[in-house]
């Protein structure tokens, strides 16, 4: 079992927008679906509805919360709240 020092778990980096505008993060980890996942900030950013990509380079796809703003979080990192079993 892991034990997380922080509340926040860092899953990756923003990537890029869709053409549906759904968030892309580069993921070096894949949280379970409908996971809501956070910014640097502790602002929620959205939940994750899929997972993309090979196996080894996986990206993630975020439904976000709102429409606006969404190009000022490519090349952020991206978060999930650490749960107590990790």
């Amino acid at each position: 079992m892991e034990i997380y020092l922080f509340p926040m778990r860092k899953i990756g980096v923003v990537s890029h927008l869709s053409r549906r505008k759904r968030i892309l993060v580069k993921a070096i980890v894949i949280p379970k679906l409908n996971t809501t996942v956070y910014d640097e900030n502790n602002n929620e950013v959205g939940k994750v509805i899929d997972v993309l990509g090979p196996v080894k380079e996986p990206y993630i796809s975020i439904k976000p919360n709102k429409k606006e703003g969404l190009e000022e979080l490519i090349g952020k990192e991206i978060f999930i709240k650490n749960t107590k079993n990790g």
